[in-house]
């Protein structure tokens, strides 16, 4: 009638004429639209401009019916949260007289309108009563979108057909969560966390925390010596060697505000937050405040997970390598022999930082470089030796997982070193079949000869 689609997606994308015009596989709606037809002054007026408007009609107080179908909407939307996304209302669209209570000149349907809060047309809706009823309820009500096209349907019970409109689709993450805000706040409703078993409220705690725990070592006036705390939002966060990440893109300080719900929530909350969380660490200096600190919490397995976060330099300098401006093994210990210390430690994370910031570089500051080592030096080369260095202080540790700016080759073959280093530890062979001291001390001979010219 109005010409091809392509004329109507064009001309009438958003104009009321063109979302009219696209009704037409919906008789539902259009029939709607067909009772309360909008004024010709208007067909041509985008969404912005106008909406289209059902006619009101007067009342019907005596609609037991329609009665019945809010009050079950009503209900539903109390007990489900996706159906009360719809804001479905309902109204009714002919004056015709109620089904219920029954008159002489019985009818057998009546037309009610269906509307979704983001949908701009209602769906036409017929309703009747089941055979033999005697009692107006949710049960007895049968509906069936009206759609004289294709012919009379046979009808659904009411319940049922509203729980048909229902769609999960955005109901995860941040918009789930904004959902499920608004549909407690609309019923009154709270979460009863302490109606909880004491294991899921720790780990509900546990995640609004934000698991990501930044440990610190702090002087305190009231003790002597340095006190182990829960990370701030700043401070030992890990956040100087990507300094091209856009902050959105960084890990989420923890926030504490939990905390002062109340005493018992306190307690809960700091067991959560020391024990099964992953505690950071933006270098080796900021965990080895943390370790040498005389008063840690001690009531708490908290130190099994461990990420840590360095550059190439730090990676260095924490496993014991020195430039000089060839590699060498400085007769100091290094830090990393504080990893053998910890009895509980049963996952380490290592975050390799970016090649591409130069105070990563070993020989950045170097005031001889040899002309060979370019501004960015081969960063897959820099990680290998770091690794053959570190296998000494790695090799206890049940898991061990290499992250960050590492080649997918080096991380496949490093980690399938020292899980089978571990897996075979009381063990006089291994299977992996590499020997890293002798790869160690093959690297530092090599290197030797440069070492005398200099």
């Amino acid at each position: 009638m109005y010409g091809c689609d392509e004329y109507f997606d064009e001309h009438f994308d958003d104009k009321l004429i063109g979302r009219i015009y696209r009704l037409r596989h919906d008789p539902s709606r259009m029939f709607s639209v067909c009772l309360s037809p909008p004024p010709s002054s208007k067909l041509y007026l985008t969404s912005d401009q106008y909406k289209w408007k059902m006619r009101v009609l007067p009342p019907q107080k005596n609609d037991q019916m329609l009665q019945v179908i809010k009050k079950t909407i009503a209900e539903l939307n109390k007990q489900y949260m996706l159906f009360w996304r719809i804001g479905l209302e309902v109204s009714h669209l002919t004056m015709s007289p109620p089904l219920w209570p029954r008159h002489l000149e019985e009818y057998s349907t009546k037309l009610y309108a269906f509307k979704e809060k983001d949908r701009e047309f209602p769906m036409a809706v017929e309703a009747t009563l089941s055979r033999g009823c005697r009692r107006l309820t949710a049960e007895t009500i049968l509906v069936r979108e009206k759609d004289d096209m294709n012919g009379p349907k046979p009808g659904m019970p009411l319940k049922t057909w509203l729980l048909f409109l229902v769609n999960s689709r955005d109901s995860l993450g941040e918009a789930g969560w904004q959902l499920q805000r608004g549909w407690w706040a609309s019923n009154d409703q709270d979460f009863s966390i302490m109606t909880l078993p004491a294991e899921i409220r720790c780990e509900i705690l546990r995640q609004i925390l934000g698991g990501n725990i930044y440990p610190v070592a702090r002087e305190n006036p009231n003790v002597s010596g340095p006190v182990v705390f829960l990370g701030a939002k700043s401070g030992n966060m890990p956040v100087s060697h990507w300094p091209e990440v856009p902050p959105a893109s960084r890990p989420d300080p923890p926030n504490y505000a939990i905390l002062r719900a109340s005493k018992q929530i306190y307690g809960e909350g700091l067991k959560a937050a020391w024990e099964g969380t992953t505690k950071h660490f933006a270098d080796g200096l900021w965990l080895e405040k943390v370790l040498e600190a005389p008063i840690a919490p001690s009531n708490y397995r908290w130190l099994t997970h461990i990420q840590l976060s360095l550059s190439t330099k730090e990676c260095f300098r924490f496993f014991g390598i020195d430039i000089h401006p060839v590699l060498r093994l400085p007769p100091l210990v290094p830090k990393a022999r504080l990893l053998q210390g910890i009895a509980t430690l049963n996952n380490l994370e290592i975050v390799f930082g970016s090649p591409y910031v130069p105070y990563s570089n070993p020989w950045f500051s170097f005031p001889n470089r040899p002309p060979t080592i370019m501004k960015y030096p081969c960063h897959k080369i820099m990680v290998e030796w770091a690794l053959i260095f570190a296998f000494p202080y790695l090799k206890h540790i049940p898991n061990v997982r290499l992250a960050g700016c590492i080649k997918t080759c080096t991380k496949s073959k490093w980690e399938h070193i020292l899980s089978n280093e571990y897996y075979l530890r009381k063990e006089s062979f291994k299977t992996h079949g590499y020997d890293p001291a002798m790869e160690a001390y093959e690297l530092l001979e090599e290197q030797r000869p440069m070492h005398r010219q200099v």
